[in-house]
């Protein structure tokens, strides 16, 4: 090899050397911004999460509340429905009782008038001639 192709060579060597420099300090800028996103990524699920797991737990205490919400308002109707249904109940009885008693007293009556009728028949067969 000749002095001249040494020099190329030797220069060709060095322009690759410098475009490989170039090409691997643009990677380790690139490489150093990835991993800043992926930094501040990393930041913002933790966020996320964190706001998530919040309001999740605020969701469960809501849902216990309004379970027990619930649950005293249950027990309240039924309290008041068996109420209701007592005096319904009641009421029933005494209508049912006072129907009774008017059904007795119009039975009453009937055989009284009954009673009237027939005497009515009878008193008038016996006065016929």
């Amino acid at each position: 090899m000749t002095g001249d192709e040494m020099e190329r060579a030797i220069e060709f060597l060095i322009q690759n050397q410098a475009k490989f420099d170039a090409l691997l300090e643009r990677n380790a800028k690139q490489i150093a911004e990835t991993d800043r996103q992926l930094q501040l990524t990393a930041e913002t699920l933790s966020e996320f999460i964190r706001i998530v797991t919040n309001t999740i737990q605020a969701l469960n205490e809501s849902q216990s509340r309004m379970d027990e919400r619930l649950t005293r308002n249950d027990e309240r109707l039924g309290e008041r429905l068996a109420q209701n249904d007592e005096r319904f109940n009641e009421r029933i009885a005494e209508l049912d009782r006072k129907f009774t008693e008017r059904t007795a007293q119009t039975d009453e009556r009937l055989n009284r008038l009954a009673e009237l009728v027939e005497r009515h028949i009878r008193e008038g067969r016996d006065a016929s001639p």
